[in-house]
């Protein structure tokens, strides 16, 4: 610790000097210089502020630390919050893919199942024996009368028509007519 007598007081600047000591004045006040003892306990070691009384000497640092602590809590809490946001989508992301990959999944293996029936299918179609064809039925000749074919039913229906509106004797007179030459009375 430095101690120091001063008896002068600088009317520019403020300060107390020694006359016999060197003294730098860097005030731009006008002011006479006075004469006023003060003693000196030197500057403070932890903010370098001269220490007029011991017992009341407040060190205050000129210092910015807390607000870089603020601004790093801030940021730091900035970063955490961006993190967890980030992790959140990533988490949402994979989710969602998971969920496609789990519906393709699906999908594939259901065309698979129908593309696997589709190929038994046709396999089975093409390794059965072939259906044996059905007789030839010719309508005009048809004595079933139970038969449902349209064509027998329309044949028979048009038939017993022609025999009950005589027809059937008027083919037999035009055939005869016409083998024997002789002109037809319409």
């Amino acid at each position: 610790m430095k101690t120091g007598v001063s008896l002068l007081r600088c009317g520019k600047c403020g300060k107390g000097f020694n006359p016999f000591g060197a003294h730098v004045c860097n005030g731009n006040r006008k002011g006479r210089t006075r004469v006023k003892p003060t003693l000196s306990l030197g500057d403070c070691p932890k903010c370098g502020k001269p220490r007029g009384n011991p017992l009341t000497h407040t060190c205050t640092p000129k210092s910015d630390f807390k607000a870089r602590q603020r601004d790093r809590d801030r940021q730091a809490a900035a970063e955490k919050r961006k993190a967890k946001a980030a992790a959140k989508r990533r988490a949402e992301a994979e989710r969602r893919k998971a969920a496609t990959a789990r519906r393709r999944a699906k999908e594939a293996a259901r065309r698979k199942a129908a593309r696997d029936r589709r190929k038994a299918a046709a396999e089975a179609k093409r390794k059965a024996p072939a259906r044996p064809a059905r007789p030839p039925h010719d309508y005009r000749t048809c004595t079933d009368n139970s038969c449902r074919r349209y064509a027998c039913l329309a044949w028979k229906e048009a038939w017993q028509e022609g025999r009950s509106s005589g027809l059937d004797d008027g083919w037999d007179i035009g055939y005869d007519a016409a083998a024997s030459g002789r002109p037809r009375n319409h």
